[in-house]
């Protein structure tokens, strides 16, 4: 198709000679055969991730919201607050609250989110067969499941999941209106600029990208200016809450936004730039080979010798399209709105959290695939580069096994940090529970049998961060439920262990008394229930943060008690990460002793070298600025 005036094909090089010159009729008609078959591939291997998203915070704030109005108890007015001073549209929770009202389900509204964001690989194909020829296409679908940071908008699912969707929907409107000239296409321009807002402001720049292609048509006629001022309506429709709620409450938030970008020390510097690109190109497949994928060692560096490579190989493409006449202006210009995207992203904000670079790297890896597309034409470089699409093709399905293996096994260790901002090295954390989608149903279950419920140990961190809305959407009767204590006595005490800690429990003690498993998470009945006195209930649905902070000087507590030898103690920060890690000194019949396991909010501790009936005399010396928030129960796994 066209791109920068011309037909591109018929090349006039001996770089782009033969049938798999980009353009090229042969080649055109070879990939629309297969076409259909990969962009269909790289949409399953995505959507087989989906039930092992997983629950956080921020995307069960927004399901709490949704479920108010999929009840209509809540009708909202404002979009989820963005870096703690910007609101947007609610077209996010009204979007959520369709398969809520609907299905009742958690893995549900995972999927519908999913599906859509699955639309960005039939995207990327019809875009990019407009701008170069349909193999272009494929290798754009195929390259947006390259492992990195964009893989977190399947494992985080929340509303910049369909950044990349919005970006691209928005690019094909913006190619179909620069060919065509129909009003449609500039309205379909303007709409899909204020979803990708919507999805996530990072994607601010877009408008910057796209004025210069729209410029020249606006000056044509007063009619153009007409039309424009349509699109302009069309772009508020989505906004029009927000702005009705502004009316009528004050515009507190365009004042907070206002203050934020006229303040310099909440932007950031284009020193930054380096430090960031580092981060996308270097971070992001790093921390999905080592938290996600669980690889070390040799893997681990062959893992980054690809991706070196393959850059190498994306770089030497890039420079042989400079040398196509056909292929110069669509190299040079992809290059150049990368880099003004990156650039404001960058700038934008002082720190750049991992969702910030969805925008980049759709992009980026468009550019890749025009890399890879040139390559393949190149002699010399032509099979390795074959050699690569394999590999691109095959390592999201890594990615899924991957995923399902450390979500599944509560194996997950939390490198928070780099998440925040991408420019902070990769700094494992311990492993934390993260319960996936297909989960849910099964622990909602077992909380739905009594009426109120005591949860302990990752349960009740669990339920903090996710507001015990599993039960309100499977429950007839949602129970009672409360984080921790001692009292009620007579509700039922639930203490919840992820499988990465029982596997720190002596194969003598294998869970066997466990009463209902859900995804990592494995539920017992508490032995017995030591500290505090009483607990919290769960935040209302829609409350952020769901707790306090715990601040001050660490109070030190000491609990003394017995209990047999087939009794795991279980101590545990139900407020990571609202309330620093306890500091526990413990000695077992006068004798200190370390635990046996431990994960991110529980630590276990128990008798490793006496008969399970034999006397066990405990002494624990805790230091929490939270007393009350940490919770220490005992649990029998029971054996075989």
């Amino acid at each position: 198709m066209r791109s920068d005036g011309v037909r591109l094909g018929n090349p006039t090089t001996e770089i782009g000679a033969g049938w798999s010159a980009p353009g090229d009729a042969r080649a055109d008609t070879a990939s629309r055969r297969w076409a259909p078959m990969a962009v269909l591939f790289a949409m399953a291997v995505y959507l087989c991730t989906a039930p092992f998203a997983v629950s956080h915070l921020d995307f069960t704030r927004d399901v709490g919201i949704a479920y108010g109005v999929a009840n209509g108890e809540r009708w909202p007015l404002k979009g989820p607050v963005l870096n703690w001073n910007l609101h947007l549209g609610p077209v996010w929770y009204y979007l959520l609250a369709v398969p809520l009202r609907l299905t009742h389900s958690w893995l549900a509204i995972v999927l519908v989110v999913a599906l859509i964001a699955s639309l960005k690989f039939p995207l990327a194909y019809a875009l990019g067969s407009r701008l170069v020829d349909p193999l272009f296409g494929v290798l754009w679908a195929l390259m947006l499941g390259l492992p990195g940071w964009n893989s977190f908008d399947i494992i985080f699912v929340e509303h910049t999941s369909l950044v990349a969707t919005c970006t691209i929907a928005f690019f094909w409107m913006l190619v179909r209106y620069s060919e065509t000239g129909s009003v449609r296409y500039l309205y379909g321009v303007a709409l899909l600029y204020s979803l990708s807002l919507h999805a996530h402001p990072s994607t601010y720049a877009l408008a910057l990208v796209a004025l210069p292609f729209l410029a020249r048509r606006w000056w044509a006629s007063a009619r153009k200016w007409r039309e424009l001022a349509v699109a302009a309506f069309v772009f508020l429709i989505p906004l029009l809450p927000f702005i009705a709620s502004q009316i009528a409450e004050g515009p507190t938030a365009i004042r907070n936004a206002v203050d934020y970008l006229t303040t310099a020390e909440g932007l950031g510097k284009l020193s930054d730039f380096p430090a960031v690109m580092r981060g996308i190109f270097m971070t992001g497949p790093e921390i999905i080979a080592k938290s996600v994928l669980g690889i070390g060692g040799t893997w681990a560096h062959a893992y980054s010798v690809f991706y070196g490579l393959f850059w190498a190989m994306v770089a030497a493409g890039l420079m042989s399209s400079l040398a196509m006449p056909q292929m110069r202006a669509t190299a040079i210009t992809s290059i150049a709105i990368v880099f003004v995207i990156a650039l404001s992203v960058v700038l934008i904000r002082a720190v750049t959290t991992y969702y910030m670079t969805f925008v980049v790297l759709t992009l980026l890896l468009g550019v890749a695939a025009l890399g890879l597309r040139t390559a393949i034409a190149v002699q010399g470089i032509r099979y390795p580069a074959y050699a690569f699409i394999a590999c691109i093709a095959i390592l999201p399905i890594a990615v899924t096994i991957g995923g399902a293996r450390t979500f599944t096994n509560g194996l997950y260790p939390f490198a928070v940090w780099p998440l925040f901002d991408v420019k902070r090295p990769y700094q494992e954390g311990p492993p934390v529970l993260f319960m996936p989608a297909y989960a849910m149903s099964s622990l909602a279950r077992a909380l739905c049998s009594d009426r109120t419920v005591v949860a302990h140990g990752a349960l009740a961190f669990h339920l903090l961060h996710g507001y015990a809305l599993e039960s309100k959407l499977k429950c007839a009767a949602p129970p009672d439920i409360r984080l921790g204590g001692i009292e009620p006595r007579e509700a039922t005490h639930l203490a919840g262990l992820s499988r990465v800690l029982l596997r720190g429990v002596s194969e003598e003690s294998a869970p066997a008394n466990a009463i209902a498993r859900a995804g990592p998470l494995t539920l017992f009945s508490a032995k017995q229930v030591l500290s505090p006195l009483r607990g919290e209930t769960t935040a209302a649905p829609g409350t952020y943060p769901p707790a306090r902070p715990a601040v001050g000087t660490p109070e030190r507590f000491t609990l003394q008690f017995d209990a047999r030898c087939d009794e795991i103690v279980v101590v545990t920060n139900m407020y990571y990460p609202f309330a620093p890690d306890p500091k526990v000194d413990a000695t077992l019949n006068g004798i200190p002793v370390a635990p046996i396991a431990a994960d991110a909010v529980s630590t276990l501790y128990a008798c490793k070298d006496a008969s399970p009936e034999s006397a066990a005399s405990w002494r624990l010396s805790i230091a929490s600025p939270a007393p009350d928030r940490v919770d220490v129960i005992s649990v029998v796994p029971g054996r075989p």
